[in-house]
Parts: C-alpha cells; sequence; structure tokens
C-alpha cells in the first residue's frame, strides 16, 4: 500500500497497494468430517509434528475452551487477549479446532514473536468468508501507519490480490497472487530468507516471490500493536472467517518443509468405514468397496481381507488374501470377515477396517457329478454306486435308497430294507431296472442325487452269497 502523511500526521491511503500480514494462513481443503479411523495417526497429530519439528517461535491452535479470554501460545509464552473470538470451533481437517472471527473480533499477543527475526516463517490455515470487503488482515504486527507487516487475503491492488507486506518509514516490500478463494480451507506461508526473498505459498506451492528485500521484521522494531485479525490502521476492516494453526518461525523455511506441513494434513482420511458386499456363505466371492476417503488424489488402495470370531474380534490375517474379493472357504464357517483398507497418496497412507460380516454360513451339499452304479445287471449279482461328486462344506455324510423301475428306467420305487451302497439282485427283479439314490447331508442341509438305471436284470448263473452248512455227524452203526 502506498501512503502520503496529511496534514494531521496521519497516512492516506493513495490506492494501487494493499497490505498483507506475514504469517502465512491457507489451504484449500474441503471441511472433513472426523471419522476415527481404525488405529493409526490421526491428521491433526500428523499435522502436528511437522510443525513440531520445525521449532515454531509461536502457535496459536485457537483450541482454547469456548468463551476463553485468552487463547493459548502452545509452544511460547505468547498467549494472546481474545477480542470475541469463538474458540474451538471445527477446524480444516480432522481433529484441528478454529476460532471464528465475527464483526469486530481479533486476538492480541503481548509482542511480536518476530520482533528480533532476520528472516522468518508465518503460516495459518484460513477459511476467509469472502465479499467486498477488503485489506482485512489474517494478522498484523506494527506500531504505526508506516511500520507493520501484515497478510491479507484480499487487499485493495487490481484484481484484489492476496498480499503480504512489510513497510517502515523508508521502504516498502510486497509479494502477491491470486485472490484467497473464499468459503474454503486454505494453507497459506509467507517466507524471507537472511537473502532478501520474500515468498508466497499456498496448498503448499510457491504462488508468488519478490527478491532483494531489503527490510525484515527486526526492521520495525518493537511494536506495540500485534493482533490476529485486526489492522493497525484504525477504520480498516476486521478479519471475517475461520483461523486455525497460526504459527510463526524465526527462520525461512524451505519449501519442502512447507509442502510437509501442507501434506501432514493432506494424508488420505477415511470418512465412511469400507464395506463388504456378497453373502457370509461358504464357497461365496466377497466384494471389498473401500468407500470414502478425503485427502489429495489421486489415492491408491490396497486390501487385507481377516478372519475373525463370531463378534468380529481376536482377527487375523488370511494369507494371500489381498485382493478387492475374496472367496469365503471351509475355514471360514462359523466364522466372521472383515477387510482391512490402505489408502496411499504424495502424503502418506492410513488404514481403515470394514464391520464384520454376518457369520459365515455352511454350503449346503450340491451335487456335481451323479452317482454311478457299478457291477453286472444280473440276478445274484453285488450292485455298488458310487456317491458322485459333491460340493459343500464338511463334513459331508452320505445315505443311500435302491429303486426298483421298470425295463424303461421309470415308475421307480423304494426297496425296502435296501439303504447301503451295495445291493444283492434279486431273482423277482429280473426284467425290471435299478438305481440308486444318494442323499448327501451337512449342517446346513441335504441334497439327493439319482443314478442312471442299470440295465435290464437278466438272470445269471447260480451264485454263492452264503457257504454250505457242514452235514450231520451220524452216530455209529
Amino acid at each position: 500500500m502506498r501512503w502520503l502523511w496529511n496534514s494531521g500526521g496521519g497516512r492516506t491511503r493513495l490506492g494501487g497497494l494493499g497490505r498483507f500480514v506475514p504469517a502465512a494462513l491457507a489451504g484449500v481443503i474441503g471441511m472433513l468430517v472426523w471419522a476415527a479411523l481404525a488405529g493409526g495417526t490421526q491428521p491433526y497429530e500428523t499435522y502436528e509434528s511437522k510443525v513440531a519439528e520445525d521449532s515454531p517461535a509461536a502457535q496459536f491452535r485457537l483450541s482454547d475452551a469456548s468463551g476463553s479470554s485468552k487463547i493459548a501460545d502452545s509452544v511460547g509464552s505468547y498467549t494472546a487477549t481474545n477480542s470475541g473470538i469463538k474458540l474451538a470451533e471445527e477446524g480444516p481437517f480432522g481433529g484441528s479446532k478454529s476460532g471464528s472471527f465475527a464483526s469486530s473480533a481479533y486476538a492480541a499477543l503481548p509482542s511480536s514473536p518476530l520482533s528480533s527475526a532476520t528472516a522468518f516463517t508465518a503460516e495459518a490455515w484460513v477459511y476467509w468468508n469472502g465479499g467486498a470487503s477488503y485489506k482485512q488482515p489474517i494478522f498484523d504486527f506494527g506500531s504505526s501507519t508506516t511500520n507493520y507487516m501484515y497478510l491479507t487475503p484480499a487487499s485493495s491492488l487490481t484484481s484484489h490480490q492476496m498480499l503480504f507486506e512489510i513497510r517502515t518509514s523508508s521502504k516498502t516490500f510486497q509479494v502477491t497472487a491470486t485472490t484467497l478463494t473464499s468459503k474454503a480451507w486454505e494453507y497459506i506461508a509467507v517466507t524471507e530468507t537472511t537473502g532478501g526473498v520474500l515468498t508466497l505459498y499456498l496448498n503448499g506451492g510457491k504462488v508468488g516471490e519478490t527478491k532483494s528485500v531489503t527490510i525484515s521484521p527486526s526492521s520495525l522494531g518493537s511494536v506495540s500493536k500485534d493482533w490476529l485479525g485486526r489492522s493497525v490502521v484504525s477504520g480498516e476492516p476486521y478479519y471475517g472467517g475461520r483461523l486455525s494453526n497460526v504459527a510463526f518461525y524465526t527462520k525461512a523455511l524451505s519449501s519442502e518443509r512447507i509442502l510437509a506441513h501442507y501434506y501432514g494434513a493432506e494424508f488420505p482420511v477415511n470418512t465412511v468405514l469400507p464395506t463388504i458386499s456378497g453373502p457370509a456363505r461358504d464357497g461365496s466371492t466377497l466384494t471389498a468397496k473401500p468407500e470414502t476417503w478425503s485427502g489429495l488424489t489421486p489415492i491408491t488402495y490396497e486390501y487385507q481381507w481377516t478372519r475373525c470370531n463370531t463378534a468380529g474380534a481376536e482377527c487375523k490375517n488370511i494369507e494371500s488374501a489381498t485382493s478387492i474379493t475374496y472367496k469365503a472357504g471351509h475355514e471360514d464357517v462359523g466364522k466372521t470377515l472383515r477387510v482391512a483398507v490402505k489408502a496411499t497418496n504424495s502424503a502418506g497412507n492410513s488404514s481403515a477396517t470394514s464391520a464384520q460380516t454376518a457369520m459365515v454360513e455352511a454350503l449346503k451339499p450340491s451335487n456335481t457329478a451323479l452317482p454311478a452304479i457299478s457291477g453286472t445287471a444280473e440276478s445274484g449279482q453285488l450292485l455298488t454306486v458310487s456317491n458322485g461328486s459333491w460340493e459343500g462344506t464338511p463334513p459331508i455324510s452320505y445315505t443311500y435308497q435302491w429303486e426298483k423301475c421298470n425295463s424303461s428306467g421309470e415308475s421307480c420305487s423304494s426297496i425296502s430294507g435296501a439303504t447301503a451302497s451295495s445291493y444283492r439282485v434279486l431273482n423277482s427283479q429280473i426284467g425290471s431296472t435299478l438305481r440308486a439314490v444318494v442323499t448327501a447331508s451337512n449342517s446346513a442341509g441335504s441334497e439327493k442325487a439319482t443314478s442312471a438305471a442299470t440295465a435290464a436284470i437278466t438272470a445269471g448263473p447260480p451264485v454263492d452269497i452264503e457257504l454250505p452248512a457242514k452235514a450231520k455227524r451220524c452216530g455209529s452203526l
């Protein structure tokens, strides 16, 4: 922003330049519904661990209890005074919180955490309400109308560019980018190196740069107005929207670290648990559906099926069951199944597990090859019927029933007592045919299969079916 001193000693806007708060905010992330994963690190924990690795001088998570008059600095001694900010609102990613700024709400820091910094980074997650009220500050650290550093999502510059500006009484430097998207969570960061390079980042990517900057936060000296959401310039609008995880560093983070912070909140997060479709039955094919995940796209999925007890607990991985489908087997009967889905994107990975299926049912026997009779179709001969081939959950037991039919293999009736797998043909059956019915049974039920009829029974030669009895010993003469 360019300014001229007026006769009253104040500053007057000339238009053209806008002011920008150093402290990076923003990152487009649609609001995520917080969903607990099946174990593992959550997005908020990952993000905070990335921030902690870079040792911020101050960090305001805005997760303080609703109605609190103070906003804690989670890493330092810059606890801020709250003036009208609604705290502990939903944040930009799972587990995070935010502060809602409306009307004339703002936070006052006791001093600037960057007052002695010759290089710095400022970052924040920003949900700006938008509108035509420009120059709203995300933060503004300063002491007068000619001594400040500030960041705004939309300035009074042409096209209302996002702006960071740092100014002393003799010098002004700016870095700009396209107007921040409104009504969406955005991750913004701004850095200045000791070599005088100002860089503006949006959602982990560089969007603006200014070189040969010759002033830094330390150039401002001790400033008396260190605010989030309020301008040091009287009459300028307050910030309208939400802020989350506002942090300041006394060093310029690298582009890799800025991206790591953004990615820390953007690894896959499950918002609707995976599901399993298909009947829970021995021999049936079940299909996994990963359901809904948030995070950077593209997201790829891996699967691991597990076998559990009837309560869905004590689950163990099923060897080689790592595709989207799984065919239930005999060993699954009486158990339940779950599928764990591992989602991976460029930021990292996380897992979520489906609910358990119903208890896997046994498969009722079904015949795949008919029983067959072996032996000669002659009176006196012993015929034997095979079980045939069956599918179904073991153990499978078999029972038999022989039937007498007419010469065409029709009009069959059961033969009383003929319930073994073998049967001796009777003379009375000459001219008829025989067949056998095999019944296969397991815990799920039973099914019958009938053999083909024999050829018409013919008379055969006498056949011994019992050894002759010994002759009775005669008495002596």
